[in-house]
């Protein structure tokens, strides 16, 4: 199989774990790695292929 290059952005989802809670409302949230192409670089590699991902992590408190 090759190797798939997956560019674009990197950054954080904010899940939020209230139940019942409106994402306006919510207080408690949950913070993953994110960005479309992050996730489908991870859905390859999840599935048994290879991916690289070329991205920009930004110099804020998410991104170190």
């Amino acid at each position: 199989m090759n190797k798939i290059l997956c560019i674009g952005e990197a950054l954080i989802d904010m899940i939020c774990t209230d139940k019942g809670r409106s994402l306006s409302e919510g207080e408690n949230f949950l913070k993953k790695a994110g960005g479309a192409p992050t996730n489908v670089a991870a859905a390859i590699a999840a599935l048994g292929g290879q991916a690289d991902l070329a991205a920009k992590v930004g110099d804020d408190p998410f991104g170190k």
